[in-house]
């Protein structure tokens, strides 16, 4: 055995005799994970990844603190060495351990159609934007983009169009070396996302309605589609589709079609929590956080303008901006490095992209015209600083 993994065993030994102090179990599993990955020395599949955890396990006398905290994992755990994340990427994955997110750098990302362009602001009121991928699918030549997000690894689109006379959805993962296409399963109706989780940095997705949405992890490079939670809205709106939804501290926050409700699932524990209920006349509302402030915005088509959730019951309009007239597009993101939110506004005869500065209350909106042009915003990082809690 090598220098390195004895190293590494004895320093999981000594954090073993915690095992069961809910403090140690996060340098517990990252330090499991350090030996694992040592041991397999590269060659990684599920069967050398489920063999490793359970002799580590066995080694080290905590076997029934693996069955409950590991175990269940293997999926999960067996993907993020494949991907080669990070210990605490691969702890948040399993629930072990907790990040927050203290800076990202990066910058804003456009798609419309087919295509995906950088953008750059000039000033306060000019834009200027470039194109940096047209994107193709071999099984679905004409299609256009419903929902993209990015990751420091990819820019994850999901795509609809036609195959074989029958609609279908599929996705495309862009990088600047190459394009990864796959086709989603046929569900007999749309699908939803992408959502990107910085703390665990995966992807998720969705399909159904509100007798029975079905959530789950993309995986961009394989095209596995890995299900999670499926759970049931009991509302009127009993075909509707998901309308927005965003992903801050393990919590995916979503909203459905002419609902007045934000509804929460647990990522982490795999769980339905409930929803924050506005007023009946806040119906469709669209959302996008901030990731290193940790505050969720939201806003609806009509004069209520933009506001921040303080709290379940509480919120606070940090923008009067009359959206009257907007189409219902999910189509805004923030920049965190600048705290300054983008949005492209559809379906209003002038058409435009707007500029919020969070840091702000007043004089803090600017716009631009977009003539025809309805896209979606998302910020692509480039780095995320991630620090355990």
């Amino acid at each position: 055995m090598k220098l390195v993994q004895i190293l590494a065993l004895l320093s999981v030994l000594l954090l073993a005799v915690q095992a069961f102090d809910q403090s140690a179990a996060c340098p517990l599993c990252k330090t499991i994970m350090t030996t694992i990955r040592a041991q397999l020395s590269g060659h990684i599949t599920e069967p050398s990844v489920t063999h490793f955890v359970r002799s580590t396990c066995d080694q080290l006398f905590i076997g029934s603190w693996c069955e409950q905290n590991l175990y269940p994992y293997f999926d999960e755990i067996f993907r993020s060495l494949r991907e080669n994340r990070t210990d605490s990427i691969a702890c948040n994955r399993v629930n072990l351990c907790r990040t927050k997110i203290s800076k990202v750098t990066g910058d804003i990302m456009f798609a419309e159609r087919d295509k995906l362009s950088r953008i750059m602001p000039i000033g306060d009121n000019q834009i200027q934007r470039y194109e940096l991928f047209t994107i193709s699918h071999p099984t679905m030549p004409v299609m256009t983009i419903t929902g993209f997000a990015c990751s420091p690894d990819f820019c994850a689109v999901v795509l609809k169009g036609m195959m074989n006379g029958k609609e279908r959805y599929s996705t495309s993962a862009l990088s600047i070396q190459r394009q990864i296409p796959q086709v989603l399963p046929d569900v007999g109706g749309a699908w939803y996302g992408p959502w990107y989780d910085a703390q665990t940095d995966e992807f998720w997705l969705a399909y159904g309605t509100p007798l029975n949405f079905t959530f789950g992890i993309f995986d961009c490079e394989d095209g596995n589609f890995y299900k999670r939670i499926v759970t049931r809205l009991y509302i009127p709106q009993t075909t509707s589709p998901i309308l927005s939804g965003s992903v801050l501290n393990r919590l995916l926050y979503f909203t459905v079609k002419d609902d007045f409700r934000v509804w929460v699932l647990d990522l982490s524990l795999k769980l339905f929590l409930g929803n924050i209920t506005l007023e009946p006349s806040s119906k469709n509302i669209m959302l996008a956080h901030n990731p290193v402030t940790q505050i969720m915005y939201g806003y609806t088509p009509g004069p209520e303008g933009l506001f921040r959730f303080d709290s379940p019951t509480k919120r606070t309009k940090i923008a009067n901006i009359d959206f009257t007239g907007v189409s219902l597009v999910p189509s805004a993101t923030v920049d965190p490095t600048e705290n300054v939110m983008w949005i492209s506004l559809w379906g209003i005869p002038s058409r435009a992209w707007m500029k919020i500065d969070l840091k702000k209350s007043v004089d803090n909106v600017r716009w631009t015209p977009a003539g025809s042009v309805e896209g979606y915003f998302d910020f692509n990082p480039y780095t995320i600083d991630r620090v355990d809690e």
